[in-house]
């Protein structure tokens, strides 16, 4: 077994996209997955919807649910959906939530899923000191993770800066680490997901999205060995709505890299198998 047979941020809920859920379920099993998470954004119940979700709903001129019943009920009819669906698949699965807003997550929301995962990036331009912002997120998250019992995971913290960094070698600009995030905001936001008791996710989704740029692969690189140095639990996960297969040849080369240790993938897999429900 290694890492890449584990997926904890795929979506196949009621979402504006992605692929039918039982066909995603086949997929999964095809690619030789042993867990997964299956996700679904609690925005899409809040009624009314936040703007980003209107967006969307405007854009794909479809909804699985309708806006008008959203509630925690539609949630957790979801849940119900996907318990019935346990026995058709041959791999495991587990039933999360993902939300970017902690303040205005319902309490109500956290009794359905077996995991909850808080989606939101770090970014340079977010007008305080790079981290900080996101260190204040995570101990929130994990306060509300803690009262609910449930396991939690901190999605592509570093996604945006790693997009940042593909969009400026694209563009012919020098790229420099330490222009992009320090070595202390890395530990911070390391040694916030240690003391929130929550996961830190590897996110391949992200290593897809900056494979056309060597220069970003190599930043994502040095990223996750900080990670490896200051050693927060972590998970894997790829964000899809289609079902993916794991290795890309920026993953390989991430994974060449050794950005992350042997020693290190034998726990996370460790972890991750201990979530199993």
């Amino acid at each position: 077994m290694n890492a890449l047979q584990f997926d904890l941020h795929v979506h196949a809920g009621s979402e504006l996209w992605g692929t039918p859920r039982e066909e995603f379920f086949v997929a999964l099993d095809a690619l030789d997955i042993q867990l997964s998470g299956l996700l679904d954004h609690a925005e899409f119940y809040y009624n009314p919807p936040p703007e980003w979700v209107r967006n969307s709903i405007e854009r794909q001129k479809e909804r699985v649910i309708d806006l008008k019943d959203a509630t925690v009920e539609g949630f957790r009819a979801f849940c119900q959906e996907l318990q019935a669906v346990r026995s058709t698949v041959t791999h495991d699965f587990l039933i999360g939530l993902e939300f970017a807003d902690v303040g205005r997550l319902p309490e109500s929301f956290l009794e359905y899923p077996e995991y909850v995962s808080n989606c939101f990036s770090i970014s340079s331009d977010d007008g305080v000191a790079h981290g900080s912002m996101a260190v204040e997120g995570i101990h929130r998250f994990g306060q509300k993770i803690r009262a609910s019992g449930k396991p939690g995971v901190v999605n592509h913290a570093f996604r945006s800066l790693a997009c940042k960094a593909r969009d400026a070698a694209l563009a012919g600009e020098a790229l420099a680490n330490e222009s992009l995030i320090c070595r202390d905001d890395i530990r911070r936001v390391c040694d916030a997901t240690m003391e929130a008791g929550v996961f830190l996710e590897l996110n391949t989704g992200t290593i897809r999205m900056i494979e056309d740029s060597q220069e970003a692969l190599d930043f994502f690189v040095y990223v996750l060995r900080l990670i490896e140095e200051f050693g927060p639990d972590m998970s894997v996960g790829s964000d899809s709505h289609q079902p993916t297969p794991p290795l890309t040849d920026g993953i390989r080369y991430v994974l060449a890299e050794k950005a992350i240790s042997d020693t290190r993938f034998e726990v996370l897999i460790e972890r991750m198998s201990g979530l199993r429900a």
